[in-house]
């Protein structure tokens, strides 16, 4: 695994899913966060860096279609994930999604994504040991 870990920005509008995605990935990753996607496009505009968004498909202010367009005007190459539940996934992809993944969602396959896209090639048994890494070193 890098030393440097990759930044990762998480645009979600609930406090909870907000949490439960900040304690999967931050064993992986450095983990920033924006409320809704104005608040994401804001961070953008001020110049900060990032490997790879996750964005929610129903946000209030801008929704994951509209955001995910404005980052592709920004930023055509990096690595967008969106949640979304069944049947909306298309849209996304053609907005410029690179994954969808449908809620509710499964921590491994989410993180495998993640990971995936940028370019991290690990077994399930990696990937769990991961998850369990920063419990463990916080013990």
């Amino acid at each position: 695994m890098n030393s440097k870990k990759e930044r990762v920005l998480v645009v979600e509008d609930s406090d909870l899913v907000m949490d439960l995605l900040h304690d999967i990935l931050d064993p992986y990753f450095e983990v920033d966060t924006a409320v809704d996607g104005v608040e994401a496009l804001e961070k953008l505009d001020r110049g900060e860096q990032y490997d790879l968004i996750i964005t929610n498909h129903i946000m209030p202010r801008i929704d994951g279609e509209e955001f995910i367009r404005k980052v592709r005007e920004r930023l055509p190459s990096i690595p967008i994930v969106a949640f979304t539940y069944n049947g909306w996934g298309d849209s996304l992809i053609l907005a410029g999604a690179d994954a969808i993944i449908p809620k509710p969602f499964r921590v491994l396959p989410f993180i495998r994504t993640v990971r995936n896209l940028l370019g991290y090639d690990e077994t399930d048994e990696e990937l769990i040991r991961g998850l369990f890494r920063k419990k463990r070193d916080d013990g």
